[in-house]
């Protein structure tokens, strides 16, 4: 039986409730355990609700992952993208969701999607190539 530490931030996150949801070395634990170095502040900053103003979004890290995971098992629709994010807690884990919380909508993932289609400002270059660039070096 896994060790529970009263250091726990609370019992809705999955790891708590479901503890070897999120197995060290899978692809979704290194989603969230280097979430800060794979999905880079620089490249999100322009996201909606990114900034001080306007109301709060989803961040890019709960996005990416997501649709991350859905590419590697083959989910291409996006409602089904949602669906899997309701109900598995290792998809919740690796988003950083906490169980029984809010979860992004289909709505959500089309923006967040052509949001990576559009050009970085900066550098012209679609955001989405920027990314796998990143990803890749």
């Amino acid at each position: 039986m896994p060790y529970k530490s009263l250091s726990q931030t609370s019992f809705f996150t999955p790891e708590f409730a479901d503890p070897g949801c999120l197995p060290e070395g899978s692809v979704g634990w290194v989603l969230r355990v280097h979430a800060d170095i794979l999905f880079p502040v620089w490249l999100f900053g322009l996201w909606h609700g990114a900034g001080r103003r306007g109301r709060s979004a989803w961040p890019a890290s709960v996005l990416l992952t997501a649709l991350i995971l859905g590419s590697r098992e083959g989910i291409a629709h996006r409602r089904a993208i949602v669906r899997r994010l309701k109900r598995d807690t290792s998809w919740r884990a690796a988003c950083g969701l906490d169980i029984g919380g809010e979860t992004p909508d289909e709505a959500t993932f089309r923006r967040f999607e052509r949001y990576l289609q559009r050009r970085d400002p900066a550098s012209g270059t679609p955001r989405e190539l920027l990314l796998h660039e990143h990803l890749v070096r």
